[in-house]
């Protein structure tokens, strides 16, 4: 048996990988499916875990020159009203937290009405129905009906149900 060096990412379940393995992120996939779809929509919304979004932020200004309007975390929720209502950005980068915030509601009126897509990095954040987090995306869907894709590297870790849930 040969032994293995695993080393930690930063992600909340402490997911690991050996080092036989190049890393790779959903963020890379996910700007080239930007670039083919930026022009079909008014907005897309990329949701993505907070440790996650230095990340995204990186991959788009390597990989494109598309400009993205990021929610920042230390805003008031008055400033963060502002960014919905006044950001300009094409493309949204946004924690999935900031929907179990007053952003949720500011998010929907602003978006209400437009053609959308969704993007959501590890999706299986959304796997638990009966999580609030869940709730809140189900409504956002149902309301604004938005062309969704979602990103994981993260096997199913409980049960079939759980893939079915997400969508």
């Amino acid at each position: 048996k040969e032994e293995c060096k695993c080393i930690t990412i930063s992600d909340e379940s402490g997911l690991y990988i050996t080092d036989d393995y190049i890393v790779t992120h959903n963020s890379v996939a996910g700007v080239t499916i930007v670039g083919q779809l930026i022009d079909d929509c008014d907005k897309i919304v990329i949701f993505c875990q907070r440790t996650l979004i230095r990340e995204w932020k990186k991959r788009f200004s390597t990989f494109s020159n598309i400009d993205i309007g990021i929610v920042p975390l230390s805003l008031s929720a008055k400033k963060r009203k502002e960014f919905y209502e006044n950001n300009e950005a094409k493309v949204w980068l946004i924690n999935y937290e900031k929907m179990r915030t007053d952003d949720f509601d500011v998010f929907l009126k602003v978006l209400k009405g437009k053609k959308c897509v969704f993007m959501y990095d590890e999706m299986q954040k959304l796997r638990n129905r009966k999580s609030t987090l869940h709730k809140q995306f189900a409504k956002i869907v149902k309301k604004l009906d938005p062309i969704q894709y979602g990103f994981t590297a993260t096997p199913v870790e409980k049960k079939p149900d759980d893939l079915y849930n997400i969508f």
